[in-house]
Formats: structure tokens, sequence, C-alpha cells
């Protein structure tokens, strides 16, 4: 769902963003994380720890980032998803502190792709546009 290259960017001013929709990341033995990029996360995990994927799942070592825009200052980072594969809530902007993120890379159903103008939010640099996103290379 989240896979791919994502890009956002507002049609009213030069606001753009593109990046993964996703990442994932291990967590070391001594706690820090390092990222594990695509195609070979599974290899980077292994290698970055000794153990295998397995182990290190049912150890809860395997994290996932979700790219998201801050709607307040722009920024865009990547945030901890919940069990569900969803964006968590109540996860605050680092570079502002604004509580409102925007999901890099999010499929929306029939509806949503009929009314995605009227309700995206407004662009965080001109508030004038709405923020568009579409998926540059699928993952």
């Amino acid at each position: 769902m989240l896979s791919g290259t994502w890009r956002v960017s507002c049609p009213e001013c030069s606001y753009e963003h593109q990046s993964a929709g996703a990442i994932t990341m291990v967590v070391r033995d001594d706690g820090t994380e390092a990222i594990c990029p695509e195609p070979d996360t599974l290899r980077i995990a292994e290698e970055t720890t000794g153990k295998r994927w397995g182990e290190l799942e049912v150890a809860g070592r395997i994290r996932k980032r979700a790219a998201q825009v801050c709607l307040s200052c722009g920024a865009l980072d990547f945030y901890p998803l919940a069990p569900s594969a969803r964006p968590s809530q109540g996860y605050a902007c680092r570079s502002c502190g604004h509580p409102r993120l925007f999901v890099l890379a999010e499929k929306t159903g029939l509806l949503g792709a009929l009314f995605a103008g009227f309700l995206a939010p407004r662009c965080p640099i001109c508030k004038e546009g709405r923020l568009q996103r579409s998926c540059v290379s699928p993952g």
C-alpha cells in the first residue's frame, strides 16, 4: 500500500516533495535504528543485526515508517505505522511541533478520488492550493 515513490505538490506554488512512501527500520542490539532500503530490506536487516528476519519480527525489531508532510511548515519526515499498517495518529511534526500530518502515500477509493480536489488539505506554504499526491513509481 505505501511502497513505491510518491510525490506531493501544490498546483498554486512551487511546493513539492518526492519520497519513498514508507521505509523499514531495524532495531540494532544497542537500541539504535538502521534504515533497510528496498529492494534489499530483508538482507540488510539480517546483516545489520546478525539475526534472521523471523527472529527480528517476533522480537518487535522491525519497524515501518510512513512518509508524512506537516500541514503547517511543509516538512517531510517518516513517522511510525500502527499495527494495522495505517499511519498512526498523535504524532507531531519534528520540525515545528504541529499535530496535523498528511500521508504522502495513501490510496483512496473511488469516492475519495472523485472528491480529492475538494477534500485535500491546503498547501502549507501558500495556503491557497490544495495538495495533490501521486505515485511516481510503484514499489
